[in-house]
């Protein structure tokens, strides 16, 4: 494969799972730390595990939003989550287009979507014909120059594939909207979405799915067909069990599980349920007699916030009904004030509410995770869901909608895969600019060249990006010898800001940094003027350089407002 034999990542390549620890704790970090590789790795030894990273997202090329693309995307988790998601180093690249397939007559009919998933699944099929095994009763591997040109013996194994619900439900052949279970990833009924849910592939109890179950579906459906046609005991059996009958791509590919790839999606699951409990207590807020008056509170304390870098500006209104399609920046910027704008302003239920959310939030997005950790997580995610009745009676879903139902399955992709960042959907919709938007600019947008045109500027692009690379390769594959290759280890341990073993103090930091000291110092003197006098305050160039033990007091302050 191209990107496994690529001199960029010759010397960070990951070969085989790793066990991460931080002070002997074992640590979930990227993907060759979790238990996915190690599964894996254990059914295919002695061959190396190529993990697959697929993404595919429709996106808007044109200026007046009439022409789509559809890119399909291909990533190696074998390549470190710090490199492979950094556009500056090319480690994601564009694989293929999907047509794009819309029903431009009013509402589609009923064949329509099984028709349009049968066209991209067949797709797929082609996409993924070189992984196929010619023998299906024994393993076979493929041989591969890997880095510094020398050949492996490798399994190809689709780690993730990452993208958006309806994505993922084409992705799957399950059916959405009202239908009986409507999750990609399992059998849940949708009426108990707002209920906990413990989520796991190795425990058949859960009621995920499989694709031993959904392919004995596929061909109990095919039986009622007649002469090659749905009728209408096939369209009930669709029905009843939430799915299309339509062949799975992935299905005739070993270790290429589409249900345990699909993955948790922090860009539309976490910002939108932050998003919806927003839109409950704006409901809440207006049934409220003093209701105005308690928006007007919340919106005038939100605006007298200090600026600073960093922090999105609220001052025309903080309310969701004043947000214009707000990003997933500007809604984490949002999160971070909430409780401090309305903590006293709302029922105390929905506050704790609120609170275990972002505490859930924050533990879910963190860069490492641990055993302790994850059980944090899951606490907090308990403790939410026994507080979130109160927002039922004001969500027009009754809080049963699939993002709500997705928080369960955090816990469980993290232990699989690492920290979500190495799987976000934030890295393919960043890449869109650059493997769609940008190739679209260089075509003429008539529909029946225009993707060929785009597939034809990215080939030479990427050809363009590895000429220089190639060249310098070939020295050093002249003068290498086994010696050179570093593989990961198979057990690494991270380090921490640490001096004769004990953590660095607050004040030691402060006073390395004299710039955090005095941001430290401005934004805790503007914020305590705030609750003091009520009103906006500017930071004063004249104020004298703090002392060590001022700044100290003054950020223990700071830190213990953010806290609450």
């Amino acid at each position: 494969m191209h990107l496994f034999s690529h001199p960029s990542f010759w010397n960070t390549m990951i070969l085989h799972p790793s066990l991460c620890t931080r002070n002997g704790e074992r640590k979930y970090v990227d993907i060759d730390s979790g238990e996915w590789w190690q599964s894996i790795a254990a059914e295919v030894d002695p061959y190396i595990v190529l993990a697959l990273m697929l993404a595919s997202d429709k996106t808007t090329v044109s200026g007046n939003g009439r022409t789509e693309a559809w890119p399909v995307y291909l990533k190696l988790g074998n390549v470190p989550s710090n490199i492979r998601n950094d556009p500056a180093y090319h480690a994601s690249r564009v694989l293929a287009y999907f047509p794009t397939i819309d029903w431009k007559l009013g509402n589609s009919p009923e064949w329509f979507t099984s028709a349009k998933y049968s066209v991209i699944h067949y797709c797929l099929s082609r996409i993924l014909k070189p992984f196929r095994q010619k023998n299906k009763k024994k393993l076979q591997a493929f041989e591969m120059k890997g880095p510094y040109g020398k050949d492996y013996k490798c399994v190809p194994a689709l780690c993730t594939y990452i993208g958006d619900l309806p994505e993922q439900r084409m992705l799957a052949l399950v059916k959405g909207g009202s239908s009986v279970c409507s999750c990609p990833r399992c059998t849940t009924p949708t009426e108990s979405f707002h209920l906990p849910y413990t989520f796991s592939f190795e425990d058949d109890t859960t009621a995920a799915r499989s694709k031993e179950h959904m392919k004995s579906l596929y061909e109990e459906g095919k039986k009622k067909f007649k002469d090659g046609r749905k009728t209408a005991k096939a369209t009930e059996h669709e029905r009843e069990n939430s799915f299309h009958i339509v062949k799975n791509a992935f299905w005739e590919l070993p270790f290429f599980d589409i249900h345990r790839a699909l993955t948790v999606d922090d860009l539309h699951q976490l910002g939108g349920v932050y998003y919806h409990l927003l839109e409950c207590i704006e409901r809440m807020l207006k049934d409220d007699p003093k209701g105005s008056q308690l928006i007007k509170r919340i919106t005038t304390r939100a605006a007298l916030i200090p600026s600073f870098r960093n922090l999105c500006s609220f001052k025309t209104g903080y309310l969701v009904s004043s947000l214009t399609n707000p990003t997933f920046s500007e809604l984490k910027d949002h999160m971070a004030i909430f409780l401090v704008c309305a903590h006293d302003l709302l029922p105390p239920q929905a506050v704790r509410c609120m609170r275990h959310f972002i505490d859930f939030f924050h533990q879910a997005t963190a860069k490492e995770h641990s055993k302790e950790s994850l059980a944090d997580l899951r606490e907090s995610l308990k403790l939410f869901n026994e507080h979130s009745p109160i927002f039922e009676q004001w969500s027009k879903s009754n809080l049963r909608f699939p993002k709500y139902h997705a928080l369960w399955k955090y816990a469980y992709d993290i232990e699989q895969l690492g920290s979500i960042g190495g799987f976000s959907t934030t890295q393919s919709e960043a890449q869109h600019k650059t493997g769609a938007k940008k190739p679209a600019r260089r075509t003429n947008f008539r529909p029946e060249t225009f993707t060929t045109q785009m597939g034809e500027y990215v080939m030479y692009q990427d050809l363009l990006h590895d000429e220089y690379e190639y060249k310098v390769s070939q020295k050093v594959i002249a003068n290498s010898t086994e010696s050179i290759i570093t593989p990961q280890p198979a057990k690494y341990s991270l380090t921490s800001v640490l001096e004769k073993g004990n953590y660095v103090p607050f004040d030691k930091i402060l006073k390395r940094r004299p710039d955090i000291t005095i941001d430290v110092y401005d934004l805790t003197r503007s914020y305590l003027d705030i609750l003091k006098n009520g009103s906006k305050v500017h930071k004063k160039k004249n104020w004298p350089k703090p002392t060590s033990k001022g700044v100290s007091s003054y950020a223990m302050c700071y830190l213990f407002v953010i806290h609450i």
